[in-house]
C-alpha cells in the first residue's frame, strides 16, 4: 500500500511540475494582471511583463519554435523590445508573439485582445530620432492576435510598433492584429516598417495610422491579404517594390489621400485583386522631399477592384464590440480580423 501511495504521489508531483514548467522550454506565458516576473513563465505561473518574457525567449537556443503567449490585459512598453535568437538557430522555426485567445476562438471578445501601449521616449536615433515598439532582429517572426495602440509620450513624433531594419533577414508575419492610432494623442507614424523579403500581412486592421505599411529595401515576396486600412492620413503604404513580387488580394483601403507612395520614376508591375478602394484620393504618389505629389503615368493591373467615393465605410456596432471599429459588410467583403466568418 505504501509503495502504491508513493507512486501516486510521485505521479502527482510530475504532473504538477509539467503544469508549472514552460512547454518544451520554448513557450512563455505572460499575464499582466495575475503574473509575476519572478515566476517561470509557465501556464500556471506566468510572467507579468513583455520585457521579461522577451529577455527569456531571446536566451533560448532557437532549436525549437519559440512562442510567447499573452493573456488579455494592458502591456506597457517603456523602451523598445528587441527580438533576437542565436545565429545558429534552426532555420524555418518561428519566433511567435501571440494572444492566448485568438480572434476566431469562441471565447474571444474585443476586450480579450492583449493591448500593447508604448510610452517610451526616443529609443532609436539612426537616420532620425524615433521610437520603436518591437525591433525584429531575427528571421521568421510572427505577431498574431494583438492590438497595438500609439505612443502617448509627447516627446515622440515618430512611432513604429513593429520595425525590422535589417534587409538581409526575412519571414516577418503579422496576422489578425489591430493597429489603432490617435493622431492628436497617441499617433502611429508607420504601423509596420519592415525591410527585406517575404513579409506577410494577413487579416489585419490599420485604423487611423498615419501610414500603415513602410517597406523600402529589398522588398520581394511581399503580400497584403484580407486586410483593412482605414484613415491613413498620409498614405496607406510606402513600398519600393522589386520585380513586381507583390500579392494584394481581398483588401479594403478607405479614407486615405494616397493608397501607395512609390519610388520616383518607377512603374510597379503588380496586380491588385478582389479589393475595394473607398474615398481614396490618389492611387499612387511620389515623394522626393517630404511632400507627396500624384505620380504620373502609372498604370496598375486591376482585377475585380472597385473604386468608390462619398460612401460611408464605418458601420454601427453593438456596445460590446465598441473597441474594434465596424466596417460595412457591403464593402469589407471578409477583410478584417476574422478568418472564420462570424
Amino acid at each position: 500500500m505504501l509503495n502504491v501511495m508513493n507512486r501516486l504521489f510521485s505521479t502527482a508531483l510530475l504532473l504538477l511540475s509539467m503544469y508549472h514548467a514552460p512547454v518544451n522550454a520554448q513557450t512563455i506565458f505572460v499575464d499582466p494582471v495575475n503574473g509575476k516576473d519572478s515566476q517561470a513563465g509557465s501556464a500556471g505561473k506566468p510572467m507579468a511583463t513583455l520585457a521579461e518574457a522577451v529577455a527569456a525567449a531571446n536566451a533560448f537556443s532557437g532549436k525549437e519554435p519559440v512562442t510567447i503567449k499573452l493573456q488579455p490585459g494592458l502591456y506597457m512598453l517603456t523602451d523598445k523590445l528587441t527580438l533576437r535568437l542565436p545565429a545558429t538557430r534552426t532555420k524555418g522555426l518561428r519566433y511567435v508573439i501571440e494572444a492566448a485567445i485568438m480572434p476566431d476562438d469562441t471565447a474571444w471578445r474585443p476586450e480579450k485582445m492583449p493591448v500593447i501601449q508604448s510610452v517610451s521616449g526616443i529609443n532609436f536615433s539612426t537616420g532620425f530620432q524615433h521610437a520603436v515598439g518591437f525591433l525584429v532582429q531575427t528571421e521568421d517572426v510572427s505577431f498574431r492576435g494583438l492590438k497595438f495602440a500609439g505612443n502617448a509620450n509627447p516627446a515622440v513624433n515618430y512611432y513604429y510598433p513593429i520595425n525590422k531594419k535589417d534587409s538581409l533577414i526575412g519571414g516577418l508575419e503579422v496576422s489578425q492584429c489591430y493597429f489603432s492610432g490617435n493622431r492628436y494623442g497617441a499617433p502611429i507614424q508607420g504601423a509596420v516598417w519592415s525591410q527585406g523579403p517575404n513579409t506577410v500581412i494577413d487579416h489585419c486592421v490599420f485604423y487611423n495610422c498615419k501610414n500603415a505599411l513602410l517597406f523600402f529595401k529589398q522588398v520581394e515576396g511581399f503580400s497584403v491579404t484580407n486586410t483593412v486600412i482605414y484613415g491613413a492620413y498620409e498614405s496607406a503604404m510606402w513600398v519600393w517594390l522589386q520585380n513586381g513580387q507583390f500579392t494584394f488580394r481581398n483588401n479594403m483601403v478607405a479614407n486615405c489621400p494616397y493608397f501607395w507612395v512609390i519610388a520616383p520614376d518607377s512603374q510597379p508591375k503588380t496586380r491588385f485583386e478582389h479589393s475595394q478602394f473607398l474615398n481614396v484620393g490618389q492611387y499612387a504618389g511620389n515623394s522626393i522631399t517630404m511632400e507627396i505629389t500624384p505620380a504620373k503615368d502609372v498604370v496598375f493591373n486591376m482585377v475585380d477592384v472597385k473604386r468608390l467615393n462619398n460612401v460611408d465605410v464605418l458601420a454601427a456596432k453593438e456596445p460590446s464590440q465598441a473597441e474594434i471599429p465596424g466596417f460595412s459588410a457591403n464593402y469589407a467583403n471578409g477583410a478584417g480580423l476574422f478568418k472564420i466568418k462570424h
